[in-house]
């Protein structure tokens, strides 16, 4: 299982950073062509469900195309960033659970850190 999130988690990385190596005109064509409406149930169908019209040639379209081209310069720092803090912050948060010895069998107490019991 941990393969199989490492592949999903490279495949997501490769797609945020596509923007930084297609250059902007084909970039913008390739989400001309998905968004089209003409393309049945790929993003297009998604684009007009949303906006309740095709997404090319209106201002949303041109949101759109500048989120994707700027994701990259977004969730890169935004990774190093996660990266850099560590497990510590989530180790500290977690509740810390034992069974509880008053209670029947099968039963759990948890404390969470700076919370009284």
């Amino acid at each position: 299982m941990a393969g199989a999130r490492a592949h999903a988690l490279a495949g997501a990385g490769a797609l945020v950073a596509l923007p930084l190596v297609l250059p902007p005109s084909v970039l913008g064509f390739y989400l001309l062509v998905a968004m089209g409406p003409n393309n049945g149930p790929a993003l297009g169908a998604a684009t007009r469900a949303g906006l309740g019209h095709a997404g090319v040639h209106v201002h949303q379209g041109l949101l759109i195309g500048s989120i994707v081209y700027s994701l990259p310069f977004v969730v890169q720092p935004l990774i190093n960033a996660f990266e850099a803090i560590g497990e510590r912050p989530l180790e500290a948060a977690a509740p810390r659970c034992a069974p509880a010895r008053s209670t029947p069998s099968g039963t759990w107490r948890c404390r969470w850190p700076g919370r009284a019991t």
